[in-house]
């Protein structure tokens, strides 16, 4: 891995607002602009918490799960992100970015410099821990929001607020998904793991409303049992006047499914795709929808540096086939170092499976020409009856020597005990005893 570059930032001027802007507005002549619904606000960053079911993931699993339990606050997780930029290559790469994607100190730096250009949307919550009894829940932006902690800890003490839109009132998980799918959807940066997670949570969502119980924030292998479970109970019940999946007035999304009662994995998958479809453009398969989904089952250390280095999917599409987490991290780590793309990590992948195809063919062979350690073990007390009986039958060892004709038949019988003796330690190795 690379060497982390050092953080600074230019000290710069605060920017003046121009003066008379509120003269645009009139009461009586059209000036071509007015006053608009949405709640722009500059909000504490103490007041504001993350989306901790927002498909692209900033903070690595740990401080990111301690901040969702309540362990940490948001200063600490910043913290504990800096901290581990010299010792994990995933914290290095979220703060410093990678050739697929930027990272957040350069975020800071230019936000630092040049001020928020784009504030963050989020939705009023419950807070009870302040005296108004309301908090912020970021909807979208959290990365600029990450990069103004970044700044606050340098000392741009001026910059603990953060302007917001302000949303009132929390919508349903659904159309939380969807407008999360809206913004991400055209995203050509968004890392493969991101949006695995967006499909994630749009299954899971699209599942709790053809009335599967699962948790919005459900594993992947949550989402499944529970699928299979509810399936159990009600299969084959068909809905004829069909399913309404959501009604969106802006993106105009009016769908009604016919279909079973309680849809399968793949019938949801499909789902899936097709609502990816409204917002993309394009075709999305349930067979991709499945691509991606397969990469929520890679180790966490795996996902972490993929998430991190903003790799694709077809980049890590053949990771997923390796059956050991080990050879799953080290390949990721040779993508990251070496910049591999989906043909070589295809190419290398498939050179570690015929390796190890290989092996077990050598040991099959082996077992196949010879016995197992049990019956090599027969083989050998077989061998070794057989001398006895002789040297028992012929009075010792000379006369035995005698019987055998010769020296092409004494060589042969102890070309035999060397063979089983190789043949034992082959086994064995293999075993790794």
């Amino acid at each position: 891995m690379t060497k982390g570059r050092a953080f600074q930032l230019r000290e710069i001027k605060a920017r003046e607002v121009a003066a008379g802007d509120m003269e645009m507005l009139s009461p009586t002549v059209d000036t071509g602009v007015s006053k608009s619904r949405a709640v722009v606000l500059e909000i504490d960053l103490e007041r504001i918490k993350p989306d901790f079911n927002q498909p692209r993931r900033v903070l690595p699993s740990d401080p990111h799960n301690a901040l969702r339990e309540g362990k940490i606050g948001c200063r600490e997780a910043i913290e504990e992100l800096l901290r581990r930029r010299k010792s994990d290559d995933a914290a290095r790469l979220i703060l410093e970015g990678s050739q697929e994607a930027s990272g957040l100190l350069d975020l800071a730096e230019s936000i630092g410099e040049v001020g928020l250009r784009q504030p963050i949307n989020v939705y009023e919550i419950a807070d009870a821990s302040h005296p108004t009894g309301v908090g912020y829940r970021i909807g979208e932006g959290e990365r600029r929001y990450w990069a103004h902690w970044i700044l606050v800890l340098g000392g741009r003490e001026e910059l603990r607020r953060i302007r917001c839109v302000v949303e009132k009132g929390v919508p349903d998980d659904l159309k939380v998904r969807i407008r999360q799918l809206a913004e991400n959807a055209v995203r050509h940066d968004l890392p493969a793991m991101a949006r695995a997670r967006l499909m994630l949570g749009l299954k899971t969502s699209l599942a709790r409303r053809a009335g599967i119980e699962v948790s919005p924030d459900a594993s992947l292998q949550d989402l499944g049992d529970a699928i299979t479970k509810a399936r159990y109970r009600g299969l084959g019940t068909r809905v004829t006047e069909g399913v309404e999946i959501e009604k969106e007035a802006e993106g105009g999304l009016a769908t009604r499914v016919a279909k079973l009662s309680v849809p399968d994995s793949n019938e949801l998958d499909d789902m899936v795709g097709q609502t990816l479809r409204r917002y993309s453009g394009k075709a999305v398969s349930g067979q991709m929808v499945r691509n991606y989904l397969a990469l929520l089952r890679l180790p966490r250390a795996v996902q972490e540096l993929a998430d991190a280095a903003g790799l694709t999917e077809f980049r890590l599409r053949p990771v997923v086939s390796l059956d050991r987490p080990d050879r799953q991290l080290r390949i990721v780590e040779r993508i990251v170092e070496e910049n591999l793309s989906g043909r070589q990590v295809d190419a290398l992948v498939k050179g570690a499976a015929s390796r190890a195809d290989e092996g077990k063919k050598t040991v099959g062979q082996a077992r196949t020409k010879g016995p197992t350690p049990r019956g090599l073990k027969r083989r050998l007390r077989s061998i070794v009856t057989y001398f006895e009986k002789q040297m028992g039958e012929t009075g010792g060892v000379s006369s035995f020597s005698a019987k055998l004709r010769g020296v092409e038949e004494y060589r042969e019988a102890l070309d035999e005990m060397v063979n089983l003796r190789d043949l034992l330690n082959r086994i064995l190795e293999e075993m790794e005893i």
